[in-house]
């Protein structure tokens, strides 16, 4: 596989498993976008101000 990479002008590496810290952050923050956040009265206005 690293041979192709490397063929392909890419990188290649293995990763271990990620820091359950970040993990659970990431997962933390991914609840913030669920649909029922989009729909919010204020959303347009967010999206010109931050857009």
């Amino acid at each position: 596989m690293a041979a192709a990479a490397e063929a392909a002008g890419w990188s290649y590496r293995l990763a271990g498993p990620p820091d359950p810290g970040l993990v659970a952050n990431v997962r933390w923050l991914a609840g913030y976008r669920h649909p029922r956040y989009a729909a919010a009265p204020w959303t347009p206005a967010l999206l010109e101000a931050f857009g």
